[in-house]
Protein backbone atom coordinates (compact mmCIF):
# COMPACT_ATOMS: atom_id res chain seq x y z
CA UNK A 1 0.00 0.00 0.00
CA UNK A 2 1.20 3.50 -0.84
CA UNK A 3 2.46 5.41 2.18
CA UNK A 4 0.61 8.51 0.97
CA UNK A 5 -2.96 7.99 1.96
CA UNK A 6 -5.87 10.36 1.72
CA UNK A 7 -8.62 10.04 4.30
CA UNK A 8 -12.03 11.55 3.91
CA UNK A 9 -13.76 13.39 6.70
CA UNK A 10 -14.77 11.07 9.51
CA UNK A 11 -18.36 10.97 10.59
CA UNK A 12 -19.25 13.45 13.29
CA UNK A 13 -16.46 15.91 12.50
CA UNK A 14 -17.60 19.42 11.76
CA UNK A 15 -16.90 20.80 8.33
CA UNK A 16 -17.98 24.26 9.43
CA UNK A 17 -16.51 27.06 7.39
CA UNK A 18 -16.63 30.52 8.85
CA UNK A 19 -15.06 33.90 8.28
CA UNK A 20 -12.20 34.82 10.64
CA UNK A 21 -10.99 37.86 8.75
CA UNK A 22 -12.21 40.59 6.45
CA UNK A 23 -10.54 38.87 3.49
CA UNK A 24 -13.44 37.76 1.22
CA UNK A 25 -11.13 35.27 -0.50
CA UNK A 26 -10.53 33.50 2.84
CA UNK A 27 -13.97 31.86 2.73
CA UNK A 28 -13.05 30.18 -0.53
CA UNK A 29 -9.81 28.72 0.80
CA UNK A 30 -10.34 25.14 1.98
CA UNK A 31 -7.80 24.14 4.60
CA UNK A 32 -6.31 20.67 4.83
CA UNK A 33 -4.12 18.92 7.38
CA UNK A 34 -1.26 16.47 7.02
CA UNK A 35 -1.35 14.04 9.94
CA UNK A 36 1.40 11.60 10.84
CA UNK A 37 0.73 8.67 13.17
CA UNK A 38 -2.62 10.25 14.00
CA UNK A 39 -1.07 13.60 14.95
CA UNK A 40 -2.08 16.69 12.98
CA UNK A 41 1.25 18.28 12.04
CA UNK A 42 0.68 20.99 9.44
CA UNK A 43 -2.29 22.90 8.02
CA UNK A 44 -2.35 24.37 4.53
CA UNK A 45 -4.68 25.59 1.80
CA UNK A 46 -5.43 23.54 -1.29
CA UNK A 47 -8.07 23.98 -3.98
CA UNK A 48 -9.39 20.47 -3.34
CA UNK A 49 -8.45 17.03 -2.10
CA UNK A 50 -6.39 16.32 -5.24
CA UNK A 51 -4.43 19.55 -4.68
CA UNK A 52 -3.92 18.62 -1.01
CA UNK A 53 -2.60 15.22 -2.03
CA UNK A 54 -0.22 16.85 -4.54
CA UNK A 55 1.09 19.22 -1.86
CA UNK A 56 1.80 16.39 0.58
CA UNK A 57 3.48 14.31 -2.13
CA UNK A 58 5.71 17.21 -3.19
CA UNK A 59 9.39 16.33 -2.57
CA UNK A 60 10.14 19.72 -0.96
CA UNK A 61 7.22 19.33 1.43
CA UNK A 62 8.36 15.82 2.37
CA UNK A 63 11.98 16.98 2.80
CA UNK A 64 10.83 19.65 5.25
CA UNK A 65 8.75 17.15 7.21
CA UNK A 66 11.88 15.03 7.59
CA UNK A 67 14.23 17.92 8.41
CA UNK A 68 12.00 19.81 10.87
CA UNK A 69 11.57 18.50 14.40
CA UNK A 70 9.15 18.65 17.29
CA UNK A 71 10.33 17.63 20.73
CA UNK A 72 13.72 16.79 19.24
CA UNK A 73 12.25 14.22 16.82
CA UNK A 74 11.70 14.68 13.07
CA UNK A 75 8.10 15.46 12.16
CA UNK A 76 8.21 12.53 9.74
CA UNK A 77 10.52 9.53 9.50
CA UNK A 78 10.04 9.10 5.75
CA UNK A 79 8.23 5.79 6.25
CA UNK A 80 5.03 6.35 8.25
CA UNK A 81 1.79 7.09 6.44
CA UNK A 82 0.97 10.74 5.94
CA UNK A 83 -2.81 11.15 6.01
CA UNK A 84 -4.43 14.12 4.29
CA UNK A 85 -7.83 15.34 5.46
CA UNK A 86 -9.93 18.48 5.70
CA UNK A 87 -8.95 20.54 8.72
CA UNK A 88 -11.13 20.42 11.80
CA UNK A 89 -12.62 23.77 12.77
CA UNK A 90 -9.94 24.49 15.41
CA UNK A 91 -7.12 23.56 12.98
CA UNK A 92 -8.63 25.75 10.28
CA UNK A 93 -8.94 28.60 12.78
CA UNK A 94 -5.25 28.26 13.68
CA UNK A 95 -4.26 28.35 9.99
CA UNK A 96 -6.47 31.38 9.27
CA UNK A 97 -5.26 33.22 12.37
CA UNK A 98 -1.61 32.52 11.56
CA UNK A 99 -2.09 33.65 7.96
CA UNK A 100 -3.96 36.80 9.02
CA UNK A 101 -1.14 37.67 11.43
CA UNK A 102 1.46 37.15 8.69
CA UNK A 103 -0.54 39.44 6.38
CA UNK A 104 -0.95 42.14 9.05
CA UNK A 105 2.79 42.03 9.82
CA UNK A 106 3.64 42.32 6.13
CA UNK A 107 5.30 38.90 5.99
CA UNK A 108 3.02 37.86 3.11
CA UNK A 109 0.45 39.62 0.97
CA UNK A 110 -3.25 38.81 1.07
CA UNK A 111 -3.03 36.99 -2.27
CA UNK A 112 -0.49 34.48 -0.91
CA UNK A 113 -2.43 31.26 -0.41
CA UNK A 114 0.62 29.01 0.05
CA UNK A 115 0.84 29.79 3.79
CA UNK A 116 1.55 26.77 6.00
CA UNK A 117 0.86 26.66 9.73
CA UNK A 118 2.51 24.05 11.90
CA UNK A 119 0.14 22.57 14.44
CA UNK A 120 2.96 21.25 16.61
CA UNK A 121 5.77 23.23 18.25
CA UNK A 122 8.96 23.11 16.18
CA UNK A 123 12.27 22.37 17.85
CA UNK A 124 15.83 21.61 16.93
CA UNK A 125 17.34 18.12 17.18
CA UNK A 126 18.04 18.67 20.90
CA UNK A 127 14.41 19.57 21.60
CA UNK A 128 14.83 23.35 21.99
CA UNK A 129 11.79 25.21 20.68
CA UNK A 130 12.61 27.27 17.65
CA UNK A 131 10.89 30.21 15.98
CA UNK A 132 8.29 29.85 13.28
CA UNK A 133 9.64 29.15 9.82
CA UNK A 134 8.24 28.80 6.40
CA UNK A 135 8.68 25.55 4.53
CA UNK A 136 10.80 25.38 1.40
CA UNK A 137 8.87 25.80 -1.80
CA UNK A 138 6.07 27.67 -0.04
Amino acid sequence: MDRWSSHSRREGLSQACYRLSNDPKAEDMPVYVAAIKGRAVVAFHADGSAGADRRVCDPLFRDDLMSLASGGLPLWDGVADVAVRRALSNEEARWRSSRAKAISQGSIDSEDDAWIAFLVPLSDAEGHTSGRRRMKGS
